[in-house]
């Protein structure tokens, strides 16, 4: 009786303890692996603990275990497959998005530096526009010389595009003013004189034509450098001969001279005057480099045949100096004396020198003569 009962009580409790263990095993199951863990080790130790005579129920428990571990461990992989799979086409979608976006961008600047290239162009065609044209007609209307050196022809344009650079000579009813564009027939024109249009030949089938000195006429990339270092008035007159002599001069031992631009100046850099007695004005006249402070003095003499510019004397100075002619038969110190001179010539200063510069015609050299 005694054992009856002891079963039938402890069979309740086994019931009733069972119940519990799952109970509280399923709702652990819910928990992290981490935790999963730490509850089967659990279980498995309070089993052998508490009952070490029930090998039945502790192995039914265990595989109750068992089994939920590998049932949630099973889903794990197939839940967590699709949450990879969206995030991998989330990527995607985001590169597919920022590649269209840098696409898109890159037409877009590269359209708007075009436009801004056309806009920038525009007006350099306008402005180029007839010049353009000139050119076009000159290509098919261009005429063949012969040249007389090796008897072969080469193309030669009829008409060219010059700027005007004289005293404001009147032809027609208009007066030309300094820097005025003209049109020259080189077909009717000679070396001297030049026929020139005052409009296009091209867009006025009959213009009127005039004649005009050749020294009065030049390009406009000449006119240009004449402009920036000739446009004071002792200078703006000079022939175009001497101006291009006086720019291929302005280089020497390594330092660059130039025409002043300081209009005071201009009345102390340049004087006129026959400086080698051949009965041709000559012209002398101051170069400066203002970071030194210095000058170069050019004496031009001129080709009797030719009537080309020369160099007669030149000589660079340490300090800046201002010069001024003097006519023949005026005196100087010579020698320490006073005497006459046969030609006309120079008179060079300096903060502390004075300096004369005459022609000898026996020495067929200029002679520096100081005058102190």
């Amino acid at each position: 009786m005694y054992l009856i009962q002891y079963n039938i009580e402890n069979k309740i409790d086994e019931n009733i303890y069972e119940q519990k263990i799952l109970n509280f095993t399923h709702y652990q199951l819910k928990k992290s692996l981490h935790w999963k863990f730490k509850i089967y080790y659990f279980n498995k130790n309070f089993w052998n603990n508490s009952f070490t005579n029930e090998g039945i129920i502790r192995q039914d428990i265990r595989k109750k275990i068992k089994h939920k571990m590998m049932e949630k461990n099973n889903l794990q992989p197939e839940q967590s497959q699709p949450l990879k799979q969206n995030k991998n086409l989330k990527y995607v979608i985001i590169a597919a998005i920022v590649l269209i976006v840098a696409v898109l961008g890159y037409f877009i600047l590269n359209n708007k530096k075009n436009e801004t290239a056309v806009k920038k162009n525009t007006k350099t065609d306008s402005l180029a526009g007839k010049k353009d044209t000139l050119s076009a007609k000159i290509k098919t209307d261009s005429i063949f010389t012969k040249d007389k050196n090796n008897g072969e022809y080469y193309e030669e344009e009829p008409y060219g595009v010059l700027v005007y650079i004289g005293k404001g000579q009147l032809v027609g009813d208009k007066k030309l003013k300094y820097g005025d564009i003209v049109y020259v027939d080189y077909t009717k024109s000679t070396e001297d004189n030049k026929i020139i249009y005052l409009t296009s030949p091209y867009l006025n089938s009959q213009p009127a034509t005039y004649s005009i000195s050749a020294n009065s006429l030049i390009d406009e990339g000449t006119f240009d450098n004449y402009k920036k270092y000739f446009s004071l008035a002792p200078f703006a007159n000079l022939p175009n001969t001497l101006k291009d002599f006086i720019l291929e001069n302005s280089y020497s031992n390594g330092n660059e001279y130039r025409i002043t631009q300081n209009a005071e100046r201009t009345k102390s850099i340049i004087c006129f005057g026959d400086f080698d007695g051949d009965g041709i004005k000559d012209v002398a006249v101051l170069l400066d480099n203002n970071e030194k402070q210095i000058s170069r003095l050019l004496v031009i003499c001129n080709n009797t045949e030719t009537k080309k510019p020369y160099i007669g004397f030149a000589e660079n100075y340490s300090d800046k100096m201002r010069i001024n002619s003097f006519k023949k038969g005026s005196s100087i110190i010579i020698e320490s004396e006073l005497q006459p001179v046969e030609l006309d010539g120079i008179i060079l200063k300096a903060e502390d020198v004075k300096m004369a510069v005459v022609y000898d015609k026996s020495l067929q050299k200029f002679k520096t003569y100081y005058q102190e």
